[in-house]
């Protein structure tokens, strides 16, 4: 019987060398240039690996002067906000992007359904951070997305890092859901996102909503971390009831 257990043991780990990861997603901009096309050029990578979400953002040919907000759906859609409609915190620069609300403007994003943002990472050339969103009120800060480079508009990538705890992911094996949107830190919104998006409103000579039109994103992406996360798990865990096993006998 110990033998067979072994066995297992050994099928399982030799399936966790032959699975390739799948923790790593890369989604291109949507190809529109209202800011100079630095997401609707860029690119985004994600790598989700159970416990850490880390991030690379590659600009396309524009320069990064505005900001980057990515808003996340880490509980697949059980809470959250289907639009920013209800965002009022303006209290700084990513904080008015995040809202895409200034003074008296305000450009809403409306989510696809079975999307609803319970968090917010927000960049600009300086610094990234994540925020637990909320309407209404001030967005709760969490802390730093350790972004680096700092201070340079015209690296070609950027990186960012976040533990998965902080944004309530808690089980391994958890998916989550983004998108993203190129804005102003005075909350004009661009044309540019990672997704596809459509605009209801008047558009600027640019094709940017700007203020006080809205954008709909008609899809999302995924992350979920590599299989070989949670085979490990039931790997080490069956190889410690065989020790169990040898010492009871």
């Amino acid at each position: 019987m110990h033998r067979l257990v072994c066995l297992g043991a050994a099928g399982v780990l030799s399936l966790i060398g032959s699975i390739a990861t799948a923790g790593i997603v890369t989604v291109n901009g949507n190809g529109n240039s209202g800011f100079g096309g630095t997401v609707g050029g860029g690119q985004l990578t994600l790598n989700h690996n159970g416990t850490t979400l880390s991030g690379t953002f590659s600009r396309g040919a524009g320069s990064l002067n505005d900001a980057v907000v990515l808003y996340f759906d880490t509980d697949l859609g059980a809470t959250g906000f289907t639009s920013s409609s209800t965002f009022t915190d303006t209290a700084d620069g990513l904080r008015r992007a995040i809202s895409g609300r200034s003074g008296g403007n305000q450009t809403i994003a409306n989510f696809a359904a079975g999307f609803r943002a319970n968090y917010a990472i927000a960049f600009d050339q300086n610094f990234a951070g994540l925020w637990a969103l909320a309407g209404g009120g001030a967005h709760n800060f969490i802390g730093s997305a350790g972004w680096t480079p700092t201070g340079n508009n015209n690296a070609a990538s950027h990186g960012f890092s976040v533990n998965l705890s902080a944004m309530g992911i808690t089980l391994p094996g958890s998916e989550i859901r983004f998108v993203g949107t190129y804005i102003s830190t005075s909350g004009y919104r661009s044309n540019e996102a990672f997704g596809n998006i459509s605009i209801t409103g008047s558009t600027d000579g640019s094709g940017n909503p700007g203020f006080n039109s809205q954008i709909t994103f008609s899809n999302y992406f995924s992350a979920v971390p590599e299989p070989t996360s949670a085979l490990l798990v039931a790997a080490f865990g069956l190889i410690a009831s065989v020790r169990r096993q040898r010492r009871a006998g």
